[in-house]
């Protein structure tokens, strides 16, 4: 299954894989830069919506607190180290942000705070892996691999009444 969709944030897009939600994309300025963005992945269709993953993240665009941890996931093939990151960062609250090195600790890799980077910039799921919450030591929001870079990570924390500084 994929679906591309409009949001307050932009253009989003969305493929599945058997067990879950495989790959999303955010923030784009049309319909067919999601739908570019998600190209290697649409063969991975399969019919509907069935973790109702567009109306979660529609309602978490619009302002709403929605928990977007109830969405299964279905992670490609990836390091450990990516996989413990990811799975770390997908714990991540709602409002909450912590810092690159907070999340290689939590990894088990407390000095692989630029690694974690590398495992942020490169996140296959993007929003449902809240990789925005994810900010660096001084509070400073670091970067952000979103068509839209900074500028949409800052959207989604002041959504969620969160942004540092």
């Amino acid at each position: 299954m994929f679906v591309i969709f409009s949001t307050k944030l932009g253009w989003f897009g969305a493929c599945s894989g058997p067990r879950g939600v495989r790959r999303t994309t955010m923030g784009h300025p049309s319909k067919s830069a999601a739908r570019k963005a998600l190209a290697a992945e649409i063969e991975l269709e399969i019919e509907g919506d069935p973790w109702d993953v567009v109306s979660k993240i529609v309602s978490f665009s619009g302002g709403e607190r929605v928990d977007l941890r109830s969405v299964p996931l279905d992670l490609p093939p990836m390091t450990s180290f990516r996989s413990r990151v990811l799975l770390r960062c997908h714990e991540i609250p709602y409002g909450e942000t912590i810092s690159y090195g907070q999340l290689a600790r939590l990894a088990g890799s407390p000095q692989a705070a630029r690694a974690v980077g590398s495992a942020m910039a490169n996140n296959p799921l993007p929003i449902l892996i809240p990789c925005h919450r994810v900010v660096a030591a001084n509070d400073q929001l670091g970067g952000f691999s979103a068509p839209t870079g900074l500028s949409l990570k800052k959207q989604m924390l002041r959504l969620e009444a969160s942004l540092p500084g």
